[in-house]
């Protein structure tokens, strides 16, 4: 059986329009969950990572971590 994570990052935020892509703690916040995510792949907690975005910008960053 598989598992998958989806991390939804909506590019258009009403109160902090690029939210996803502002750097917090050295890293786009988009950044943070994919690494999460990324680390339960490794340890075999989920299958398949996938980030659904509307932005290419943030579409650019996950592609980056991986």
């Amino acid at each position: 059986m598989s598992t998958i994570a989806i991390i939804p990052a909506k590019g258009k935020s009403q109160r902090l329009p690029g939210k996803n892509a502002l750097v917090m703690f050295g890293a786009p916040l988009v950044a943070h969950a994919v690494a999460i995510a990324n680390a339960a792949k490794d340890k075999g907690l989920v299958s398949i990572v996938v980030l659904s975005t509307d932005d290419e910008n943030i579409a650019a960053i996950g592609q980056r971590c991986g």
